[in-house]
């Protein structure tokens, strides 16, 4: 596999040798590097159509074009609901009344609302979830504002730094090393990193493992797990540019109208160029692959994936089951005749009591990226600590410690006898002083509150009912008010 390359760096190494000025540099450091990587097994060289699918949806490139994009569709949107549904506009006016409304009490509300927020806005019925989102919106506009400060005091700081560093160097004849001066070493660039990782993603289109994800689970996510199954696929597709052996990854079942598509089309707006290393289709992965190859990842499979297999096709379903707990990806399975597999899981973890199995998206991904080598102690590594159950050990510990603390903090001076002859004496006390407070003094009008709170404390503690001091007690109550 890196034959051809270990040869390129061989010729160009002894080339540069036949140069006077050249005769110690030596490329065998990075021959060394190559020869120690693993070599996966693969089935061809054959680079895939990226995009069977006919239509593409538009994405501008600019990321304020982009906002505006998004926006106007928004607006169109909200143009043909209103025309189905005209008493939407009274929604919206009843929705301004109500933000004026809580901004005015101080409620935490964004100043601008967009087409693609309203548009969030008339999808929530009730008025809770509505202030939850607006809450989740003024935070967004106060994150943006504090980048913005900051980096206009960045900018100014750079140019106190700039000045400083001009005058220094006009001074001294000595050479000055920094930020944009003089450095032994080449700085790298965000795009040259990128550019790598845009590589290693189109190594994996002639030579990767397949991997799938299903997108026809839209119907039983609500908008919010619509927008989270976008996130972990846009995680995913970190992940594996990252990794030094991609997976070639396709997206089957796709319905570009659809809320999935479109949120995942604005975190990644390079999906539907002719250089994105993912396939989107809106065929079937029964009608891409051989059904014999294909094993589909599922929690609730009775098979345990022993070992990564090559030759197979794995299916990973794009769906975020926060709220819909029914088993559709086996039930789907099964009505395909595909078989079904999960993950090793229990074998290798033991999870806290209370914590579920469910991993996200970006989480499978990692792990069947490492589990391309049959090393599952190490592609376990990437379930989240909190589900297993030396980290709840270490929680409820924690938790224990601070309710001990407060427990210290909190406890009286004096321990209180709850006794029966302790019980007895202040019977006695508080009768004696009921009986002497015809006419108390304001003095002593207090102490005597005081002694009945506390013997109402310690009948209630200890299950004692006195019906006839009690009845005095609330007489005497309705006297003081």
């Amino acid at each position: 596999m890196y034959s051809h390359a270990i040869r390129c760096i061989l010729n160009v190494s002894a080339k540069l040798r036949k140069h006077k000025d050249l005769k110690d540099i030596t490329l065998i450091y990075p021959t060394l590097i190559f020869a120690r990587q693993q070599v996966l097994a693969y089935k061809s060289f054959h680079i895939s159509a990226h995009h069977d699918i006919e239509e593409k949806l538009y994405i501008p490139r600019d990321q304020k074009e982009r906002k505006n994009h998004f926006n106007d569709e928004a607006q169109k949107k909200i143009d043909a609901m209103v025309q189905e549904n005209p008493e939407l506009t009274k929604f919206m006016e009843v929705v301004k009344l109500e933000i004026e409304l809580l901004r005015q009490n101080g409620v935490n509300v964004p100043l601008v609302l967009k087409p693609a927020h309203w548009l969030e806005i008339l999808s929530k019925h009730s008025k809770k979830t509505r202030e939850k989102y607006y809450d989740f919106l003024f935070k967004l506009e106060k994150k943006v504002e504090n980048r913005k400060i900051k980096q206009e005091k960045n900018q100014e700081l750079y140019e106190i730094y700039k000045q400083e560093r001009d005058t220094a160097g006009v001074k001294t004849d000595v050479m000055v090393y920094g930020i944009a001066r003089n450095c032994m070493f080449r700085r790298i660039s965000d795009q040259t990193m990128n550019q790598l990782w845009n590589w290693n993603s189109l190594k994996s289109v002639m030579w990767g493992n397949k991997i799938v994800f299903d997108f026809s689970y839209e119907q039983y996510m609500n908008p919010q797990e619509i927008k989270s199954c976008a996130k972990q696929i846009m995680g995913s597709y970190a992940v594996n540019r990252l990794h030094n052996f991609p997976f070639n990854v396709y997206l089957c079942n796709v319905n570009l109208k659809g809320l999935l598509m479109t949120s995942l089309a604005k975190f990644i707006p390079t999906l539907f160029d002719d250089d994105f290393p993912w396939t989107v289709s809106s065929k079937s992965f029964i009608e891409l692959f051989d059904k014999d190859s294909v094993v589909y990842l599922t929690g609730n499979s009775n098979k345990t994936l022993e070992k990564y297999d090559h030759n197979s096709v794995y299916i990973i379903g794009a769906f975020v089951d926060k709220c819909y707990k029914q088993p559709v990806s086996l039930a789907k399975a099964k009505q395909l005749g595909i078989s079904t597999a999960k993950l090793p899981l229990d074998r290798y973890l033991h999870f806290g009591d209370g914590s579920n199995k469910n991993l996200t998206l970006n989480n499978v991904m990692s792990i069947m990226l490492d589990a391309q080598f049959n090393n599952w102690e190490k592609a376990l590594e990437h379930v989240p600590k909190r589900k297993l159950f030396e980290s709840r050990l270490r929680a409820m510990e924690r938790k224990l410690e601070r309710d001990m603390g407060k427990a210290r903090i909190l406890k009286p001076q004096t321990d209180i006898d709850f006794g029966f002859n302790a019980q007895t004496k202040l019977r006695k006390q508080f009768n004696s002083e009921i009986r002497s407070f015809t006419k108390p003094p304001n003095t002593n009008m207090s102490h005597a509150m005081t002694n009945i709170h506390i013997y109402n404390a310690y009948s209630m503690s200890n299950k004692l009912y006195f019906p006839t001091e009690l009845t005095v007690t609330q007489s005497y109550h309705c006297k003081l008010t």
